[in-house]
């Protein structure tokens, strides 16, 4: 992540650059003022003084010097006026991508929070560390940190063509890269080969790194491939995928949207070719 945001744990005892920057949320949703101009963050001392209430709040460093914290509104709450709660995903491309990478790790440490309350081992209540995020149980000693899901994310090519799938959960006419989780003892490559195997029946090669995101839905780490056709023909499982093309670079359907590391995959092999 850049340079001008500094993570932390705890506030400074004392906070010199005021206002705060709130990634406030309500249930899934990113709490944001909407002056019928521009869309921002929250920005004041407390958000009381806004008659949003807080059930809990989290430091989260200094966003371009300005301290940000992570809360929790309640879910009845009804915003004031120019406020709405608005879908993470809305925002993609909408905040500049600091922005945006510090949402996503509000939204991240906020539901790690609420599912650490008590702990796995014992039930005890769960306290915060002492000087890491991370949750302690005063009675077994158990500590939890937020944790992360690798995803695989890969671009499989056909000299000037690619593979574009659709999961049943997109919107209308959409396609993109195909993806999948890591599982538990498998290596990352292990779980490109397999994914792409069990989600259209292509055995790939070639298999080349291109880069990594964070992506708050809800906590995967999208780890993102290239990969070349080797064989086989098309067969979706119609479970995680229910169609899969072979597209020409120059008339590609709707992508995701152009910040994801998918249409990213598809935008670097477009140059390179």
């Amino acid at each position: 992540m850049e340079s001008n945001f500094q993570p932390g744990v705890y506030a400074p005892t004392k906070l010199e650059s005021l206002p705060v920057v709130w990634f406030a949320f309500q249930g899934d949703d990113l709490v944001i003022l909407d002056n019928g101009q521009e869309i921002m963050l929250p920005q004041v001392e407390d958000l009381n003084s806004l008659n949003i209430p807080v059930e809990y709040q989290l430091y989260l460093g200094e966003l371009h010097g300005q301290p940000c914290y992570a809360a929790r509104v309640p879910k009845e709450t009804e915003l004031p006026r120019a406020y709405n709660a608005t879908n993470i995903r809305w925002l993609l491309g909408r905040f500049d991508e600091l922005t945006f990478q510090v949402a996503g790790r509000a939204k991240q440490i906020l539901d790690w929070a609420d599912t650490h309350r008590y702990c796995g081992r014992c039930s005890t209540p769960m306290s915060d560390h002492d000087t890491e995020r991370a949750k302690v149980c005063g009675q077994c000693g158990l500590t939890q940190y937020p944790r992360i899901s690798p995803c695989i994310i890969c671009l499989v090519t056909r000299g000037h063509e690619v593979l574009l799938g659709r999961s049943p959960n997109f919107p209308t006419g959409l396609y993109s890269t195909l993806a999948g989780f890591i599982e538990t003892g498998e290596s990352i490559e292990e779980a490109v080969h397999r994914e792409v195997l069990e989600e259209v029946g292509l055995k790939i090669k070639n298999l080349k790194y291109y880069g990594s995101q964070s992506w708050p839905f809800p906590n995967s780490l999208m780890i993102g491939f290239h990969a070349e056709h080797d064989s086989g023909e098309i067969q979706v499982d119609g479970k995680e995928i229910v169609d899969a093309r072979w597209w020409d670079i120059k008339a590609l359907p709707p992508l995701p949207p152009k910040e994801s590391i998918a249409h990213m995959l598809i935008d670097s092999y477009i140059e390179a070719n």
